[in-house]
């Protein structure tokens, strides 16, 4: 997956989202963009929760659009945790791993949108075949993030399980104090009634098909 330059996005006025009451919510589109770098309407990307039951973890499966080979897109956050961090990467169906820049999280004020990976910058699908986008949130600090991420490279198994195999303790496991989310990709962590680890961290991990 490659990262273009391109127009300025932000004239693209979004809008307004209904923002969850817990304020460690994450949720952000996925927006194709088309040849004249404008993007398109929020609602084309469909996609549905999936379960590796080997692996025993949830991640995202992306089934329509159907993408193909040069296609652009950009994510908009609509909403971010209030504090920690959005470690990113890619990896297509050659195991071609690149690493993105990381979110820094901060409550968004109402109607106020972050577009990803930069106002003047798209996605573009480089390859076919499967391609996941991989987030790893963290609230603290996580340095070695970016090394760990290119160890996948070296992995084998579903992505799920390679991916996971990387985060070892921080890894956070499945249980009733968070979710992903439906209606736009993201999650939620209930901090009202629940407490985590010290040193966590929860990825969420895209799927996607890539065709001719």
């Amino acid at each position: 997956m490659a990262v273009l330059w391109g127009p300025s996005l932000c004239n693209a006025q979004p809008k307004p989202v209904a923002k969850p009451s817990s304020s460690d919510t994450l949720s952000f589109k996925m927006i194709p963009v088309n040849s004249e770098y404008k993007q398109e309407s929020d609602t084309l990307v469909k996609s549905s929760l999936k379960y590796d039951f080997i692996s025993q973890y949830p991640f995202v499966q992306v089934h329509k659009p159907l993408w193909k080979k040069g296609d652009k897109f950009i994510f908009r956050f609509d909403q971010l945790p209030a504090k920690g961090t959005l470690y990113v990467f890619s990896i297509d169906d050659e195991n071609n791993i690149k690493t993105h820049p990381a979110v820094v999280c901060k409550p968004l004020k109402k109607g106020q949108s972050i577009v990803y990976p930069g106002t003047a910058k798209v996605f573009e699908f480089s390859h076919t075949g499967t391609e996941h986008l991989v987030l790893w949130y963290s609230e603290k600090p996580f340095p070695e993030a970016s090394k760990l991420m290119q160890r996948v490279e070296l992995t084998i198994g579903t992505m799920v399980k390679r991916n996971n195999g990387q985060l070892g303790n921080r890894l956070l496991l499945p249980r009733s104090s968070w979710h992903l989310t439906e209606s736009s990709f993201g999650f939620v962590l209930d901090r009202n009634n629940f407490t985590f680890p010290k040193d966590f961290v929860l990825p969420l991990i895209i799927e996607t098909v890539v065709h001719n």
